[in-house]
């Protein structure tokens, strides 16, 4: 059919369209790749050490990955990966978009590393001295 055609000819930049980057956020989405990913659309009833087990297990099968629920969990529902390069994470992101994850596609997309301006105060003390 000529739809599939279309897709196996565009393999890398599909999933990259749907997103624009908001600007409004600290985790703004963003289209030029970075090494950091973001997971969302996570069933926030899950338990969040159980969830991050799961997401650490995909993103690993990329690349070395850090992994970290964003905090409070069931208002976020979202966690990041950060990867050691930016090639492993663009695989993550193109390979893991719309995954089923505990029967809910996954987004996810590349992100700026928030680390340093942690969302949750004390959980993370990573500010600049």
């Amino acid at each position: 059919s000529s739809m599939s055609s279309l897709s196996a000819r565009r393999p890398n930049t599909a999933h990259i369209d749907r997103y624009k980057p908001s600007g409004s956020s600290e985790d703004a989405l963003c289209m030029t790749p970075t090494n950091t990913v973001i997971v969302e659309n996570i069933d926030p009833n899950i338990d969040v050490q159980r969830v991050e087990g799961d997401v650490r297990a995909l993103l690993e099968y990329f690349g070395e990955v850090s992994v970290q629920a964003k905090l409070p969990w069931v208002d976020v529902g979202r966690i990041t990966g950060t990867f050691s390069n930016v090639d492993d994470a663009h695989h993550a992101v193109t390979q893991l978009d719309g995954f089923r994850l505990h029967g809910r596609p996954l987004r996810v997309a590349f992100t700026r590393s928030s680390s340093a301006r942690p969302r949750t105060a004390g959980i993370v003390d990573s500010e600049p001295r």
